[in-house]
């Protein structure tokens, strides 16, 4: 795209890392093709509430789930109409986007693209009452506020799902309109390089030769389906209480890198607890719970295990998954989950593996352990399927592609004049 694509971000569900305060290279806005739009935001002092923006874009995270008062209302789209974007990326809109939304006139309406990043349906779990981010999902799931997201998506031109997972909540709640899924959330750029240049001295850091490591990444908390790794480890333990004879691998050891919110203290202990009392004095199987990595020690320790399990029921997109095949690990994940069917999903050659129980993942695990030929397939295979179809370049293209039809039928100099609609009915 040879011209500057000018954006207006407008969202709503405190999504920090576009917020201008942090950096995140597996954001939608970090594309090279739409010009870095996240370098260096900064205020703008004349809108009444927090606003980043530059020569190309303005981006309004909204935090607080209310209707705009009219001046405020009044100032963003005035302020809309002098910057004259070509996109107006409503992400994953609830109430004060959609308000917004609504009140805008039918030029800059038809300028408008939502993001979904969120499934919209997805379940809730009752520890989670303190985090905002269960204070996201209880809100979309009012049913008003569902109703509302269905009539946006039902009205923009263009509706754009990180994934399968998350288009698939919308059609089932209603919205009849072609969604394109774009995978924007492609994971942090980590990189295979001390896989296969540092031999196993790099390895040998985290893991003892005979060992076979199990990487686990993610926030503990009752959503991430964290009892499978301890029925995993009871399983494994139970297969081989001494180490193995004869194979490369005669031990397991299994990390969970990831930290527990307050709100999630008791969770964790209960995790503790199903633990407690079945420490194997053979060391066969090893449990650690390491708690939140930097980036550099993720990178180390994607590199350095053999599989990462994703237990996670679902995910609006897995991460995770992407980001240890991109450092050369396989992964064991849980078929109940659709985007990490979705990700394993490569038609040609297997790049992971599908389990329906933690029984089902330890018997793969001692399977690999005995042919470790077919482990190294695997990973070689989840590295080239990671890195020919999960990168920011992939996904860049995709996005472009999708957002073609709508700068077809905007013009960058236009001026909208025509008055706005009304607000659907929500009963």
């Amino acid at each position: 795209m040879s011209e500057r694509l000018r954006v207006a971000d407008i969202l709503d569900n405190n999504i920090r890392s576009t917020g201008g305060t942090e950096k995140s290279t597996h954001n939608l806005l970090q594309f090279k093709s739409l010009e870095g739009l996240l370098i260096t935001p900064y205020p703008v002092p004349q809108l009444p509430y927090r606003a980043y923006s530059n020569e190309k874009m303005i981006q309004i995270p909204f935090t607080r789930q209310h209707i705009p008062a009219p001046r405020e209302l009044e100032k963003t789209i005035d302020h809309l109409n002098e910057f004259d974007p070509r996109i107006i990326l409503l992400n994953t809109p609830t109430l004060y986007t959609a308000t917004i939304y609504w009140a805008l006139p039918q030029e800059l309406k038809d300028r408008c693209v939502a993001l979904w990043r969120l499934i919209i349906d997805a379940p809730l779990y009752e520890s989670r009452h303190d985090s905002l981010n269960h204070l996201v999902h209880a809100y979309i799931q009012r049913p008003g506020i569902r109703k509302l997201q269905v009539a946006i998506a039902n009205s923009v031109p263009l509706n754009i799902a990180i994934s399968k997972s998350v288009a698939t909540s919308l059609h089932r709640n209603g919205v009849k309109q072609p969604i394109t899924v774009v995978p924007t959330q492609v994971g942090r750029d980590f990189s295979a390089e001390k896989r296969f240049n540092n031999g196993p001295d790099f390895r040998e850091k985290f893991l003892s030769p005979d060992q076979l490591g199990i990487l686990t990444v993610g926030r503990i908390a009752p959503e991430k389906g964290l009892e499978w790794v301890t029925e995993l480890y009871s399983e494994l333990q139970q297969l081989f209480p001494t180490p193995l004879e004869n194979d490369s691998f005669s031990r397991v050891k299994i990390t969970v890198a990831g930290g527990a919110k307050p709100q999630h203290e008791r969770f964790f202990h209960s995790l503790l607890n199903r633990t407690n009392g079945r420490t194997n004095t053979n060391n066969a199987v090893e449990l650690h719970w390491i708690g939140d990595q930097s980036h550099t020690q993720l990178e180390d320790l994607y590199n350095a295990y053999d599989i990462c399990f994703m237990p996670s029921p679902d995910e609006p997109f897995g991460r995770v998954p992407v980001e240890a095949m991109s450092a050369g690990s396989t992964v064991i994940g849980r078929n109940g989950s659709q985007s990490t069917r979705e990700i394993l999903s490569e038609p040609y050659y297997p790049i992971g593996i599908l389990v329906e129980s933690p029984y089902e993942a330890a018997q793969q695990i001692l399977s690999l352990m005995h042919f470790p030929d077919k482990l190294a397939q695997l990973q070689t295979n989840a590295l080239y399927w990671a890195r020919s179809h999960f990168t920011l370049e992939t996904a860049e293209q995709l996005l472009i592609a999708a957002l073609e039809p709508v700068l077809r039928n905007t013009s960058a100099d236009s001026a909208p004049n025509s008055a706005p609609e009304t607000v659907p009915s929500l009963t």
